[in-house]
């Protein structure tokens, strides 16, 4: 596994535990490992501008955050994430 692939890895299950300011850091890790590594850098970004809505792990900004990710953000993502992330977008 390269390190682009493991912190990509830390970012998705990051964000699965509703943790924005970790998963921001493991996406950023992961472009700095790769440049252009499948979507990271755009999901670093889109989870910066909405960081301040997702602080709260109980806010319902986090369900439009699962969606966003599978509908925008999907190229290349792990299959497992990709299914949990469809889950918790119910």
């Amino acid at each position: 596994m390269t390190s682009a692939q493991k912190f990509e890895k830390e970012g998705f299950e990051s964000v699965i535990n509703k943790d924005a300011e970790s998963a921001i850091k493991s996406f950023l890790e992961s472009e700095n490992s790769y440049n252009t590594y499948h979507q990271v850098y755009e999901i670093a970004k889109y989870l910066k501008k909405n960081k301040e809505n997702l602080s709260d792990k109980n806010s319902p900004e986090w369900k439009n955050v699962y969606k966003k990710l599978v509908s925008d953000y999907s190229w290349k993502m792990p299959e497992n994430f990709k299914t949990q992330l469809v889950e918790l977008s119910k």
